[in-house]
């Protein structure tokens, strides 16, 4: 995924209230690995690629793979898979 345009669409979804980011990511400092690029502020921080935590802030498990930092665990108890084998790799 192109980094700039990932960006642009994650500084989008972080900041709309359509696929809940904000609430997800309170209390959560963002931090890309691949980008000098961070946002948000509180006691947890969550870093990996731009696109993974874009995925994140989508409402997509998948970007869990990827992250890490004291906020990681707290972000993955949110995550709602519509299909609950998603996080357990199963078909």
């Amino acid at each position: 995924m192109p980094l700039e345009p990932a960006l642009a669409g994650l500084e989008y979804a972080r900041r709309s209230s359509f696929h809940g980011a904000r609430k997800r990511f309170r209390g959560t400092r963002l931090v890309a690995t691949d980008l000098d690029w961070s946002a948000g502020d509180g006691p947890d921080e969550v870093r990996g690629p731009v696109a993974d935590l874009l995925m994140l802030a989508t409402g997509r498990a998948a970007g869990l793979a990827a992250i890490s930092g004291q906020g990681a665990e707290r972000i993955a108890a949110t995550m709602q898979p519509r299909d609950p084998a998603v996080l357990v790799g199963r078909p």
